[in-house]
């Protein structure tokens, strides 16, 4: 008898990492998470151990693998989403060089003060679409 074809999706979400596979109808198979700690080194900073966050991606991912080969499924395709915005620094080889910023890090908060009062807001989001807050990677790359 064939194995059956599925889906996997794996979000990388902001205190959670999940793995799901779907069958070709769009019905959950087998899901794993994982859940990811914040850490909030200081007031208004919120950062993620990146080690500990690819470690929770291959552990569901893992799981659901496992689950599937069980029931003698087969991998068409995996998708990964995560939060949108943050920054995450590596070195070329692939290791972190310090913890996650995320999306909801509040810590470059006069730095988007001041390119609202200065204008660069506005010309980075004329540029390319994006809007400068807390979060986004300008204001993040800025501070650091």
């Amino acid at each position: 008898m064939p194995r059956e074809n599925c889906l996997i999706g794996i979000d990388v979400g902001t205190s959670v990492v999940k793995a799901v596979a779907f069958d070709r109808s769009g019905r959950e198979i087998c899901v794993h998470d994982c859940p990811m700690p914040l850490r909030h080194p200081q007031p208004l900073w919120v950062e993620q151990d990146l080690q500990q966050l690819w470690k929770c991606v291959k552990t569901a991912l893992a799981n659901v693998v496992g689950q599937l080969a069980k029931k003698q499924r087969s991998i068409d395709s995996v998708g990964v989403t995560s939060t949108g915005d943050g920054t995450f620094l590596m070195t070329r080889a692939g290791e972190p060089i310090r913890g996650g910023m995320l999306w909801c890090d509040g810590r470059a908060g006069k730095i988007v003060e001041r390119m609202h009062a200065d204008g660069t807001a506005d010309a980075a989001f004329k540029r390319c679409g994006t809007s400068v807050f807390t979060g986004s990677q300008a204001a993040q790359l800025t501070w650091l």
